[in-house]
């Protein structure tokens, strides 16, 4: 929660750090595994990185979706939502 939004990232370098994390991340929410907390965590950096990257994030969502949907349960869409409304918002 460092950096508000996309400026202050580019001001310090970091884009490519969290666009490879977010990449690196992605795979891991196919773990079976703790998939819950997985779930979670990468929701939540997606929520922060959707603020900080703008539209650098967009490439990430079909991937993050689709692992996030798969197999899921209603509790699993019903955390999901917000994150569709937030990319919804922000992009129209």
């Amino acid at each position: 929660k460092a950096f508000s939004n996309k400026q202050t990232v580019k001001q310090c370098g970091c884009s490519e750090v969290y666009l490879d994390c977010l990449q690196n991340f992605l795979p891991a929410l196919s773990c079976p595994v703790q998939r819950g907390q997985l779930r979670s965590a990468v929701r939540s950096f997606l929520h922060r990185m959707i603020i900080c990257l703008e539209e650098e994030v967009l490439p990430f969502i079909p991937a993050a979706s689709q692992h996030m949907l798969k197999d899921c349960e209603p509790k699993d869409l019903q955390e999901f939502i917000p994150l569709i409304s937030q990319i919804t918002a922000k992009f129209k």
